[in-house]
């Protein structure tokens, strides 16, 4: 729950879970893998899938990358079953330089 941020520059991982078709789904360890992924600004946020990871059993992972300053809405489709994040992209937070 809640919203994700991420800065211009950045990317978060995301992972798409759920009881798609109940308890059959969970005994069958049905990862998701087949979710189709969407941002619904391009501009604001890029999703792109991350290389296969045989530790990804449970779950569908998106790889959100922040382009510009903006609020965009991922969306997760499964199987009939659709999820949605709303996700902050926020300015680059620039350190203070720091003193030795």
């Amino acid at each position: 729950g809640g919203d994700s941020a991420v800065a211009v520059g950045d990317t978060i991982r995301l992972e798409a879970t759920g009881q798609v078709g109940g308890l059959v789904g969970i005994l069958a360890y049905d990862p998701l893998r087949d979710a189709a992924w969407s941002s619904s600004d391009s501009t604001i946020a890029k999703v792109a899938r991350p290389l296969p990871n045989p530790a990804d059993t449970l779950a569908a992972p998106i790889l959100v990358h922040g382009v510009r300053p903006g609020r965009v809405v991922i969306e997760a489709s499964a199987r009939g079953v659709t999820g949605h994040k709303l996700i902050v992209v926020t300015r680059i937070i620039t350190q203070p330089s720091r003193r030795r």
